[in-house]
């Protein structure tokens, strides 16, 4: 069923619920994180997805309430992705195995066929997550063009957590000790 959708005005500091609530209240609407799909649950099913892989690629806030703290601090400060120790594990593996194999001309297809590998494994990482983790390996010297380069899942993890420190030294995040031990053995799943 479609109709016109209300003309909508700025108001400041309004949450997308809310503003929907105001807006369109005999709509049931359905937010089903982490995915992230709205629908009206009274014209659609439920988009399909695998709930337990979409959740792998996450740290769980219960489990490790320290490291999820610390990962989103590095997320609001310097735009880090958010990923579990083992989504960074398969990354690291992938971007080596691709560069290795000399399938990435350039960056852009270097993450295409990173993500891809990635969601075939059965994570649910997006492309710009894998984006931005390459650009941070690309900082600390790797070119995905060369296929002798050291393409070592544990040396692109070390790269990747030495640019981490880097990012919260710049965001003036200054880590302690057993911070810095979190992020160590966060990245170190490779």
């Amino acid at each position: 069923r479609t109709r016109p959708l209300p003309r909508f005005t700025h108001i400041p500091h309004e949450t997308l619920k809310s503003l929907l609530a105001r807006h369109l209240p005999d709509v049931n609407l359905h937010y089903d994180p982490p995915s992230h799909f709205i629908y009206d649950p009274a014209a659609h099913e439920l988009p399909a997805h695998d709930a337990v892989a979409a959740s792998r690629h996450l740290i769980d806030s219960e489990k490790q309430p320290e490291l999820h703290e610390l990962t989103q601090r590095l997320h609001r400060l310097a735009n880090v992705p958010t990923l579990s120790r083992s989504a960074y594990a398969a990354l690291f593996r992938i971007i080596g195995a691709v560069s290795r194999e000399g399938c990435a001309e350039n960056l852009n297809g270097l993450t295409r066929e990173v993500r891809d590998r990635i969601v075939e494994e059965g994570f649910q990482v997006p492309r710009w997550d894998v984006n931005r983790v390459a650009l941070r390996l690309q900082f600390e010297g790797c070119d995905f063009r060369d296929p002798d380069g050291e393409w070592d899942p544990r040396q692109l993890a070390e790269r990747y957590r030495s640019n981490l420190r880097s990012a919260a030294k710049d965001a003036r995040l200054d880590l302690d000790e057993d911070q810095l031990q979190l992020l160590d053995e966060w990245l170190d799943g490779a």
